[in-house]
């Protein structure tokens, strides 16, 4: 028996706007409501440009199709787990380095490194909630450039998780 694959829609209804992901696609539909930009990407010979719930600070099947995880240490200060997650494709180098809270398995602070090994950007999930049983997300995504400025920093509000089964029609753009 084949299961469906995983899929998470994300809603902004401030701003208007609308995404959504299957597991399975390797192309992408990024619409933005209101002001007419609509962008159609294909990301099968460019996973690194592939967006997945790590970049929300989650860790679930849409990662591991295309990465791999390996352990590096416990770090002392915080006792978060300590990853690193690379490309399962041999000509893209570039990494992840995770820290990853053992309560609530969210990816507490990511730093991306380019395919020379550069630090590119650190990315800092805070304020985690638990928005159903034993489900946590990040309410804020900061985002530092390599001199450590902040380049950008997302708030979410009103977080919610469904259970159960959704209709294919939410996740149609």
């Amino acid at each position: 028996m084949e299961h469906a694959p995983a899929r998470h829609r994300l809603i902004c209804p401030e701003n208007d706007r609308l995404g959504s992901q299957s597991r399975k696609r390797v192309t992408g539909r990024h619409n933005v409501q209101g002001i007419g930009v609509v962008e159609n990407s294909d990301t099968k010979e460019a996973p690194g440009k592939r967006q997945s719930m790590l970049d929300f600070g989650i860790i679930d099947g849409s990662v591991t199709d295309f990465m791999q995880g390996k352990f590096v240490r416990e770090d002392r200060a915080t006792g978060d787990y300590v990853f690193d997650l690379t490309y399962k494709y041999q000509d893209d180098t570039s990494r992840h380095r995770c820290w990853i809270d053992p309560q609530t398995r969210v990816v507490k602070k990511r730093e991306w490194y380019s395919q020379d090994g550069k630090l590119k950007a650190t990315f800092y999930y805070r304020d985690i909630k638990e928005v159903a049983d034993g489900v946590y997300l990040p309410s804020t995504i900061e985002v530092r450039n390599v001199e450590g400025k902040s380049a950008g920093t997302t708030a979410y509000r009103s977080i919610s998780a469904n259970k159960g089964n959704i209709s294919d029609s939410a996740f149609s753009l």
